[in-house]
């Protein structure tokens, strides 16, 4: 993994939780995503990334064992242009798990039930889950179908996003509640 491609992954995921932040958000069951409050800048760790390369290079397009038994979040993506670049890849995943917010939508209550779960909007509130802190990716070319090649994307995220009956994030004036850190965007820093 070179330093462009963390840096495009930390950047993509920092101005779409600065969007949200902002309440600049389009989401599809109101006009925009609330404004929140204490929304973190995320910080990226190469150790999770270590353990998200791993899984990218099993080439299978199914959750980890460190996210199935939740000690990280995750989030994966598989893009079938075998010719992008790891920079193009990084920003489609990060661009493709933020448009559920457009293309499904939560609405104003950001409290994650179950029902929330299965309407296929947890990429985008792993994404923008206040209390996750660090990220790591990895990336992978992969073998395909009819000899094509494709890229498998892993996001994985300390601490872990989409628990049940948890608020995705606090609601309210950004940056209002950063208590002793500085405002960045948005975040809190």
């Amino acid at each position: 993994m070179t330093r462009e491609v963390r840096d495009k992954f930390l950047e993509k995921h920092n101005r779409v939780r600065s969007l949200v932040a902002w309440g600049e958000a389009v989401d599809k069951k109101g006009l925009f995503a609330p404004q929140a409050s204490q929304m973190p800048k995320l910080k990226y760790n190469c150790n999770i990334e270590t353990s998200a390369k791993n899984h990218a290079r099993r080439c299978k397009f199914k959750h980890s064992e460190k996210a199935t038994s939740r000690k990280l979040g995750e989030n994966l993506a598989q893009l079938m242009n075998p010719k992008l670049t790891f920079v193009q890849a990084a920003n489609m995943s990060v661009e493709a798990w933020f448009s559920e917010l457009k293309e499904i939508g939560v609405g104003k209550q950001l409290n994650f039930t179950s029902s929330l779960a299965r309407t296929g909007v947890g990429h985008y509130t792993q994404l923008v889950w206040q209390r996750t802190t660090e990220i790591g990716c990895g990336i992978a070319r992969c073998p395909g179908e009819n000899s094509k090649k494709k890229i498998f994307v892993v996001c994985q995220y300390k601490r872990p996003g989409n628990v049940i009956n948890r608020r995705i994030y606090d609601i309210g004036r950004y940056c209002s509640k950063c208590g002793e850190r500085r405002c960045e965007k948005g975040l809190c820093v």
